[in-house]
C-alpha cells in the first residue's frame, strides 16, 4: 500500500510485475554478493598462499645469489697475482681485474676496500665514502647484507685478500632498484609487485631507488607494523584492497634495516573472475526481463477478470444491470458468477421497489406518486408544444358502507374490479388509484372530440 502511495501505481498487474521483478532482483543482488564474497576470501587465501611461497622463492634465489658472488669475489680473492697488485697498491691491475670480474659476473659495482678504508674501483666520491664505511663493519666478519652505497641499497658481498695476512675485501655490490625487482617479478607465478624498502630515523620507510623522497604513507604504516610477523596481510591503497608480505633482509651491522615488500592488488586477483561476474549480471538482466514478461502476463490474466468486475461494480451503481463473464472455476471464477447472481438480485430489487414506490399494491394502478410525475410531465409538453389535457377523477359512491357490511376483503375485490375495467376499457389512458376508493385519469388530446371520447367510456 505504501509502495502504491509513493509511486502512484493504480494498476495491479504494474504493482505485481514491480513487485516480483524487486524480489527477483534483491534475490540476484544476495546471489551475487554471496558469491562475490566467497571468491573474494578464496583469491585471498590463495594470494596469501602465493606470497608465502614467492617469499621463500626469493630467499633460496637470495642465498644462492650470495653464494655465487661469494664464490666469484673468493675466487679473484685468491688470485696470487690480484694479491700481488692489491700488495704493491698498482691500480691499473687492480681496476683491470675488476672489469673482468664485473663483465663475467653481470654486476656494476665492484671495488676494493683495504685494511685502512681505502677505496679502489670507484670513481663516485660518496660512493667511496660510504664503502669506505663499511672496512669497520667487514672487519667484524661480516660478509654478506643490504647496505645503503651511493643512497641507494645494495646488496653487498665481500671476500677477503690474505696476502697471507688481510689485506683488504673484494666487494660486489647489486643494486636493489626497480630493474632488479622486475626481474624478481618475472620469476613469479602470479603478477605480483616486488619492492626493497629502507627504514630511516624517523621510523618511517622509503622504496630503494626513491631517494630521500617520503613513500606511501599507508605502505610506510603497513611495513612498520608487519615486518617482523612474516605474514600476509591487507593493505587499502587508493588503487584498491593490496595482499602484501614484508620479508625483513639481512643488512650490513650499522645499515638500516631492510625488507623485500611483495604486493598483489585484489584486482588482479579477481580478474580470472571478470567474465562470471559479467555472466551473472548478464543472467541476472535476462532473468530479470524475463520476470517481468511472465509476471506481467501472469498479472494480466489475474487482473482482467478483476477489471470487468470493476468496469460491471460501476455499471451496476449507476443502476444498469451489469454481467461479467465466468471464464474459469478458480476464486476469480466464482468471484464473477457469485457478482451475477449479486446484480441479478440487485436489478430484481431495484424493480420490485420501484414497482412498490410507484404503483397500488391492491390493484396494480400507479400510485398519487406515479400520477403526479406523468401528470407533471403532460404539463410541461403542453407548455412547450402546446395540447390539452383531460383530468377526471372518480370515486364510489357507499364505498365505506360496503366496507362495513360485506367486510374488507369484498372491497378489496370490488376495488381490483374496477381498476382491471377501466384499464380495459380506457387502454389509452392513464388511470391511477389516489387511494381508498379515488381514481384519476389523465389523457391528453387536440381538441373537444378527445373530451367528450374519455366521458363517454368513463
Amino acid at each position: 500500500m505504501r509502495l502504491t502511495r509513493r509511486f502512484g501505481f493504480r494498476q495491479l498487474r504494474t504493482r505485481l510485475a514491480v513487485l516480483y521483478a524487486g524480489l527477483f532482483a534483491v534475490a540476484m543482488l544476495c546471489v551475487a554478493g554471496l558469491l562475490y564474497g566467497v571468491v573474494a576470501q578464496n583469491s585471498k587465501a590463495q594470494v596469501r598462499r602465493e606470497l608465502i611461497a614467492n617469499g621463500t622463492v626469493f630467499d633460496r634465489l637470495w642465498d644462492q645469489q650470495t653464494s655465487q658472488l661469494r664464490g666469484a669475489a673468493g675466487l679473484l680473492a685468491r688470485d696470487f697475482g690480484f694479491r700481488a697488485a692489491v700488495a704493491t697498491n698498482d691500480r691499473n691491475t687492480i681496476e683491470s681485474a675488476l672489469a673482468n670480474l664485473r663483465q663475467r659476473v653481470g654486476l656494476s659495482t665492484a671495488f676494493i676496500i683495504d685494511i685502512n678504508g681505502h677505496v679502489t674501483g670507484l670513481p663516485d666520491l660518496r660512493e667511496a665514502r660510504e664503502a669506505s664505511a663499511l672496512a669497520m663493519r667487514l672487519d667484524e666478519g661480516v660478509a654478506a647484507g643490504v647496505a645503503p652505497l651511493g643512497g641507494q641499497a645494495h646488496k653487498i658481498v665481500a671476500a677477503p685478500i690474505m696476502a697471507p695476512a688481510l689485506t683488504g675485501w673484494v666487494v660486489f655490490a647489486a643494486g636493489l632498484d626497480q630493474h632488479e625487482m622486475r626481474g624478481l617479478e618475472r620469476l613469479s607465478a602470479i603478477p605480483l609487485r616486488a619492492a626493497v624498502y629502507q627504514r630511516r630515523q624517523d621510523r618511517s620507510w622509503v622504496g630503494a631507488g626513491h631517494g630521500s623522497r617520503t613513500s606511501d604513507p599507508a605502505v610506510s604504516r603497513f611495513i612498520e607494523a608487519n615486518w617482523h610477523r612474516g605474514q600476509p596481510a591487507e593493505i587499502e591503497q587508493p588503487g584498491g584492497l593490496t595482499i602484501a608480505l614484508a620479508k625483513p633482509l639481512p643488512i650490513v651491522p650499522g645499515a638500516p634495516p631492510a625488507v623485500l615488500l611483495l604486493q598483489y592488488p585484489m584486482r588482479a586477483a579477481l580478474g580470472p573472475y571478470r567474465a562470471l561476474e559479467i555472466a551473472i549480471g548478464v543472467i541476472g538482466i535476462v532473468g530479470l526481463l524475463l520476470v517481468v514478461a511472465a509476471t506481467w502476463r501472469m498479472a494480466r490474466s489475474i487482473t482482467l477478470p478483476i477489471s470487468l468486475l470493476d468496469a460491471a461494480a460501476d455499471k451496476l451503481a449507476d443502476g444498469q444491470l451489469a454481467s461479467v463473464p465466468v471464464t474459469s472455476q478458480d476464486e476469480l471464477g466464482r468471484l464473477a458468477a457469485t457478482f451475477n447472481r449479486m446484480s441479478a438480485d440487485i436489478m430484481e430489487r431495484e424493480q420490485r421497489i420501484t414497482q412498490l414506490a410507484f404503483n397500488d399494491l391492491l390493484t396494480g394502478l400507479p400510485n398519487r406518486a406515479n400520477f403526479n410525475q406523468h401528470l407533471d410531465h403532460h404539463l410541461r409538453l403542453i407548455e412547450r408544444r402546446g395540447g390539452q389535457v383531460a383530468l377526471l377523477c372518480m370515486d364510489l359512491d357507499n364505498f365505506k358502507a360496503l366496507n362495513d357490511t360485506l367486510g374488507h376483503p369484498t372491497g378489496d375485490q370490488l376495488l381490483r374490479r374496477i381498476a382491471a375495467r377501466l384499464g380495459e376499457d380506457l387502454g389509452d389512458c392513464f388511470v391511477a388509484r389516489l387511494g381508498g376508493d379515488e381514481f384519476v385519469l389523465v389523457k391528453p388530446f387536440g381538441g373537444e372530440a378527445g373530451a367528450i371520447d374519455v366521458r363517454k367510456h368513463a
